[in-house]
Formats: structure tokens, sequence, C-alpha cells
């Protein structure tokens, strides 16, 4: 297998790759220059030898272009696949498509970069297009349903809280597309939006009761915060509002001030979780 060699001849097999040899063709070339030899010794081999690599790698692609003119151009791209129980910085990447080959952003990061062929690119970039327009449209609804009081059937101040968040939040995602499980309690939600293809980002729990969030977490356009009952009864079915990058703020039934959306209370001293759909991330690719 070519991943014996990735130590001591990374840069060929990155060359073969680059030329888009399968696994067998690249194994020949270094078989035919006897590579073998010096992988026993431990060296390198010599740079007379690394150039007889380099020129047998563009002749053989040379005699076989013709051969391969149905096969996959190489303009294909990479697909991040995060491995379990990662990082955030490498959840973050989870699902993305690059046109190049992404960094890593950590020494011992152990996700998996997949070339995908041109097929499978755009695929999936119709499909993350999709889910780009529902992310849009959710949040775009939430925010139109802001001037009006649903229970009273009248217009409101965006600004004012009408107690039914969960109402909002929820009609919102269905008019998205996004068909929910109704609880009767903000703080139920957190098992519907799972369901829905949201996952956990953030946990701030009873053990970090009186700490700041994760400095690291940045609020993403459709990030959804799930509030637990307060401690001193006031909000006993919690909160739950999205986060809205346009205004820079997070919005329930009403634009709130701050990230929590609830009078005399402090973040750091409440328990909640922010859920957040990988498939609503923008990607880096989307950038150039």
């Amino acid at each position: 297998m070519l991943i014996k060699f990735l130590d001591d001849y990374e840069q060929i097999i990155l060359l073969c790759a680059k030329n888009n040899y399968t696994e067998k063709q690249a194994e020949e070339v270094l078989s035919a220059l006897e590579i073998q030899r010096f992988l026993k010794q431990k060296q390198m081999p010599r740079t007379k030898e690394l150039n007889q690599v380099i020129k047998a790698i563009y002749k053989t692609k040379s005699d076989d272009n013709e051969d391969d003119s149905d096969e996959d151009s190489g303009s294909g791209s990479y697909l991040w696949v995060a491995e379990s129980g990662s990082c955030h910085a490498c959840n973050e990447l989870d699902g993305q498509v690059f046109d190049e080959e992404p960094e890593r952003p950590h020494p011992n990061c152990k996700c998996e970069i997949r070339e995908i062929d041109e097929k499978e690119t755009n695929n999936r970039k119709e499909k993350h297009q999709k889910n780009i327009n529902k992310r849009d449209e959710f949040i775009e609804n939430l925010n139109e349903q802001t001037k009006f009081n649903n229970k009273k059937n009248e217009p409101k101040s965006e600004e004012t809280p009408t107690g039914y968040c969960a109402t909002y939040v929820n009609n919102a995602l269905e008019k998205s597309g996004l068909k929910i499980r109704r609880q009767r309690s903000a703080f139920q939600h957190g098992e519907p939006l799972e369901d829905i293809d949201f996952k956990p980002f953030y946990i701030h729990d009873e053990e970090k009761q009186g700490k700041e969030w994760l400095k690291s977490y940045q609020p993403k356009k459709g990030d959804i915060i799930v509030i637990q009952p307060t401690q001193d009864g006031k909000h006993p079915d919690g909160h739950i509002a999205a986060y809205n990058d346009k205004n820079k703020q997070w919005v329930s039934d009403f634009k709130q001030s701050t990230v929590h959306g609830l009078k005399n209370q402090k973040l750091e001293n409440l328990n909640y979780t922010i859920y957040r759909n990988p498939d609503w991330q923008d990607w880096k690719i989307d950038d150039n």
C-alpha cells in the first residue's frame, strides 16, 4: 500500500496524486525505480533517481492521456470529513468542499480529506446551495415575524417580546421547509432540533456556571440557542432564539439586545445549548 511510503516519499506520492495516478500506477512507478531498496535503508533516493521518478510520471501520464480521455479530468475538489469527537475547528469544516486541498487547523488532526470527482463536487455544491437557501429563508421569516403579534393578531414593535418564542422559531423553521416536533416549552426543543439535523455545538451546563461561553465560539447565521428554565423560577419555559449575522443579534419572537433575551439574567449563570446545522454553514470555497 502507498501509505507505507508516506513518511519518506511524501513528495513523490503527492506528485503521483497531482497527476491523477491510481494507487496501482503510483506503486508501479515506485517499484520500477527500485524505491523498495531505499526504503530498507531508510534513505531518500539520489537527485538523479528522483528526477527519473518525475520523468517517469509525466511520460506515463502522457502515454495514458488518450486511453484516459473519458476518465475524471482532475477538476474535482476535496471533501472534509471530520473524525468522530473532533474539535470545534474541525467540526466547522465537516462536509465542506474545497477547490484546493485545505490546511489542517492543528498538527494532530486526524480528519479525512477526501478527493472527490467533478460529478460529486457539483452534486454537493447544488445540495449545499439548497440548504443555504433554507437557512436564509428561516432567518428572513423569523425577522419578519417579529413585526407581528401572532397571539393578538396585530402589528407590534420588533423589540417587544410576546412570550411565545418557540412558536415563532417553529413557524419560521416550517416555512423554510423543516418540519419540527413542537413542544410545549422552549427548553424542550433540543431533541426536536437534532431530529432535523441540528447538532449540539456548545453546551453550557451546571459545571460551567459562572463562566463565560467558549471564547473560540463565533455565532453563525442560523445557530439556535435553547435555554433551560432559570434557577430563580422567573422563566419556567426557558427560551429559544436564532442568530442573524446581518444585524449580529439573536432573534426569537422579538429582536433581542442580548444573547439570552431574558430580563435580569446573566448568560454565564444560565444552562443552555447552542445548536448548529452543519449543512447550513458557508463554505470557504464560496469566498473565492
